[in-house]
């Protein structure tokens, strides 16, 4: 004989016990084969059921409330199972009152659920109006509607503020000298520490990249006293880096930190922040992709012996030029070279309005 015992493995339980052998046909149940659903009086299968109904119990009788759904083929007077069917026998007022009161318990109960509507209470409006499933609370619309109204009266404010900065910058007297030629990697502490010597900077105002960050290889340097700008004037020519740079009176040239337009017959391109060692070799392969090249010529040289840092090329056709000027910003000897477009010659400017009426007149 087995002994009786329970195994536990993980979550789940075996339970071992002796089997009555002398059962028969009284049932595979329970050890005497009584129904144990009939004893707590709720057995559903009455007659049909494989176990004994004895001794104290009942059966439980399925009400249309408990079924699930409407029988359809009980309305259309088809339905065979009678009252073994597992859905309802309902006749058809019946089922409408049912339907009807359903719906208004669930409209009732979303009306205790409903959330707030995000938009409304963020943005103070909601396009869906009132067709918008979630609550529309006036309350929260008003919050909102202030918050927006604070948020742009701080921005017109800052906008303000920084309009006021610039022209108190502008009306501001001050002694300014502009300054180029400089390497891209300069920062204003190297630009500082350079007219240290000169007197009491005011400020300095350097354009940069908007990719990298670095400087364009011009500035803007205003100084407060009048000696302190003189000085900054005799350091013309002295290097910051490996570079010499140029110095002058006055603000920094209009359009230099802005792509100009093409001027009508431009052939030629300048290029600047060139490296010391380049020749003409060089710029020639930089620039063949762009089209036919006529000339190329370096800048003149502010000490015999050196080279200048900047030149320009020529070439036969305008949109040369064009394409040219799109790669600002290449390196050449490792350093990123500046491009622009040069100056139109009078005899440039002569040779594109030929071209254009010989076209006007073969079309």
């Amino acid at each position: 004989a087995v002994e009786k015992k329970s195994y536990k493995k993980g979550r789940n339980k075996i339970k071992i016990r002796e089997i009555d052998r002398n059962m028969g046909e009284l049932g595979r149940g329970r050890d005497v084969g009584i129904c144990y659903l009939w004893q707590q009086h709720m057995c559903p299968h009455k007659h049909k059921c494989k176990f004994l109904h004895e001794g104290e119990g009942g059966c439980v009788e399925k009400k249309n409330a408990d079924k699930k759904g409407k029988c359809f083929l009980f309305l259309k007077g088809k339905c065979k199972l009678g009252s073994s069917c597992s859905f309802a026998h309902l006749q058809k007022n019946e089922s409408q009152s049912n339907t009807v009161s359903v719906h208004e318990e669930k409209d009732s109960e979303l009306k205790h659920i409903r959330k707030l509507c995000i938009n409304w209470k963020k943005k103070g409006t909601c396009r869906k109006g009132d067709s918008c499933k979630y609550e529309h609370d006036e309350q929260l619309r008003q919050k909102a509607l202030q918050k927006k109204e604070k948020k742009r009266k701080a921005i017109e404010v800052e906008k303000k503020l920084k309009s006021d900065e610039l022209k108190e910058k502008e009306k501001q007297p001050g002694f300014r000298v502009r300054i180029f030629g400089f390497p891209y990697e300069t920062t204003e502490k190297d630009l500082e520490n350079f007219f240290s010597s000169c007197g009491k900077i005011n400020r300095i105002e350097m354009p940069l990249w908007e990719d990298s960050g670095r400087s364009k290889g011009f500035a803007t340097v205003v100084f407060n006293k009048e000696n302190a700008f003189k000085n900054a004037l005799d350091l013309n020519g002295k290097h910051i880096g490996d570079r010499w740079v140029k110095i002058e009176q006055g603000d920094i040239m209009r359009g230099w930190d802005k792509k100009r337009k093409r001027p009508e017959g431009c052939c030629s391109v300048f290029i600047g922040n060139l490296n010391f060692d380049v020749t003409e070799q060089v710029i020639f392969e930089t620039f063949k992709q762009c089209g036919k090249i006529e000339k190329i010529r370096f800048g003149s040289k502010a000490n015999p012996g050196s080279a200048s840092g900047f030149g320009h090329v020529t070439f036969q056709e305008e949109d040369s030029a064009t394409k040219a000027v799109k790669l600002d910003g290449s390196l050449v000897m490792n350093r990123p070279i500046r491009i622009d477009y040069g100056e139109t010659s009078k005899r440039d400017l002569k040779k594109a309005r030929k071209k254009k009426m010989v076209k006007l007149n073969t079309s």
